[in-house]
């Protein structure tokens, strides 16, 4: 009976977190399967608000796959991040997650390699890019809600894809990470 609960259970979870696999390959390559997921979920906190957006890259090595999950927030604290909404940025920082859900929301696309560089080469820092140190641009990246955030930072790894037929919604002034996710998914639906 405990068995029966635990899968009933495990599939009910399963069943939670949505993803959809669109591939925009033009061609394949022999031994190589490059992906990019855009992810959104909930806060960890009981109430999910206002969630979180990070993208995802996958790419084969070796004999196995190297996964890498970045987003753009901030680690000042939640009365600093709120306060950015209303024009007060914050420092901010585009780092590795350390967190998953089991509610999150993805769209997976398979790419090609030169796709693959291209976005993984957006989702640098700014400040790295123009070729300032990790230390110093954490200390200098800007974050602000509704202008410099998750949301933005999916958009900005989102629109590299554009010319191989991703389509990517303008962001609205009310969207949340999971629903700008949803609203991803439903333009490039298939």
């Amino acid at each position: 009976m405990l068995r029966a609960f635990v899968f009933v259970f495990a599939l009910a979870a399963c069943a939670s977190a949505r993803a959809e696999t669109i591939d925009l390959r033009r061609q394949s390559e022999a031994n190589r399967a490059e992906e990019i997921s855009f992810c959104a979920r909930p806060s960890p906190n009981a109430f999910g608000f206002p969630g979180h957006a990070f993208v995802g890259f996958s790419h084969t090595e070796g004999a196995g796959r190297a996964f890498t999950a970045l987003g753009r927030s901030t680690n000042a604290g939640a009365a600093p991040a709120l306060r950015s909404y209303f024009g007060a940025p914050t420092t901010g920082l585009i780092a590795e997650e350390r967190y998953s859900h089991i509610r999150q929301d993805c769209l997976t696309l398979l790419v090609s390699p030169a796709d693959y560089a291209r976005a993984r080469a957006a989702a640098r820092p700014r400040l790295i890019q123009l070729g300032l140190d990790d230390a110093t641009t954490q200390r200098l990246e800007s974050y602000a809600l509704g202008d410099n955030d998750c949301l933005t930072f999916i958009i900005e790894v989102a629109s590299t894809l554009r010319a191989s037929g991703l389509r990517v919604p303008a962001r609205q002034s009310t969207d949340l990470p999971l629903d700008y996710i949803q609203r991803l998914r439903a333009a490039n639906a298939q």
